[in-house]
């Protein structure tokens, strides 16, 4: 019989592969502003406008939410009145 003997990567490997993620991580930040001081003010009025597009389809979608949930509760609180034994309905 013979033992199988497990090989492991050494060590230096996984802090290259961490090293090398935080140098693109740091790169990809860099390019972020490179980019950024290119487009300057039609960056921002870009991003402004995209806030405030996403601004008008995050309230229409509370209102819709809000009436669903209003719509709910509505039959439920009918049906609670005369079953439920209110003294203002009998």
């Amino acid at each position: 019989m013979s033992k199988q003997i497990k090989v492991r990567k050494p060590a230096k490997a996984k802090v290259a592969t961490n090293a090398d993620k935080a140098e693109k991580l740091w790169l990809a930040g860099l390019g972020t502003v490179s980019v950024a001081q290119k487009m300057g003010a039609e960056l921002a009025e870009n991003m402004i406008g995209e806030g405030k597009a996403f601004q008008v389809r995050s309230e229409s979608s509370h209102a819709r939410f809000d009436r669903s949930a209003q719509e709910d509760r509505e039959p439920r609180e009918a049906g609670q009145g005369a079953s439920a034994g209110n003294p203002q309905e009998r």
